[in-house]
């Protein structure tokens, strides 16, 4: 069972996803994340953003692990590797993957690359990114968010079972985590598409009235 210490977790990292849901969608860093390509300021924003959700990660799971609290089933690396290359593409899908590898290495495993963590987030990233470079109105929605997180999270506890045992979570932690994963990032990509919907509807009315001038 989820104790208070580790809700307090995943009501910290849920203020961080909504926080940086913002900054992607109302300070107008972002013309049009819809659109099919995004321009090389666009991509490098994008990281910024995603990195940042990755570093509060670390930063969270040190709190945890200085207040003895179980590992939380909410993970914002995975969340950030999935969002990024479904929103700016599998550069950068590739680079957060790679950024949170080195993180989750470094922070919480020790020296080295451990196999399950590198490969699962690598291939989440550039996979997500792909759909986003090949079907970008598809990317975007929310249940395909769902599915990618979802998958990332599964994939990742799948690959610690058959090569790292010892870290497997067991069964019905890695289905919470993996569903919880899957949500938060539906939850960016539904911020984002009603961002973009309500800036489409804006320039409609302001072209109407234009018109009708």
């Amino acid at each position: 069972a989820v104790g208070a210490i580790e809700w307090i977790s995943i009501l910290e990292k849920a203020c961080v996803l909504v926080t940086l849901a913002y900054l992607l969608t109302r300070t107008r860093l972002f013309p049009d994340l819809r659109k099919t390509r995004l321009s090389a300021r666009e991509q490098s924003i994008a990281a910024l953003v995603f990195l940042i959700m990755g570093f509060a990660e670390v930063a969270i799971t040190v709190q945890q692990n200085q207040a003895g609290a179980a590992l939380s089933p909410m993970n914002l690396r995975i969340i950030a590797v999935a969002a990024a290359g479904l929103l700016s593409g599998p550069w950068v899908g590739l680079l957060i993957g790679v950024a949170v590898t080195i993180m989750a290495t470094t922070t919480q495993w020790g020296a080295g690359m451990p196999a399950p963590i590198g490969i699962s987030m690598v291939m989440a990233g550039l996979l997500a990114g792909g759909l986003r470079q090949l079907r970008p109105a598809l990317a975007i929605r929310p249940e395909i968010g769902f599915i990618a997180g979802f998958v990332a999270s599964s994939f990742r506890d799948s690959l610690n079972l058959i090569l790292d045992p010892g870290k497997f979570v067991g069964v019905p932690f890695a289905f919470e985590a993996a569903v919880l994963q899957g949500l938060s990032v539906a939850l960016i990509l539904l911020v984002v598409r009603q961002a973009c919907d309500q800036e489409a509807e804006s320039r409609a009315a302001a072209m109407a009235e234009v018109k009708a001038l």
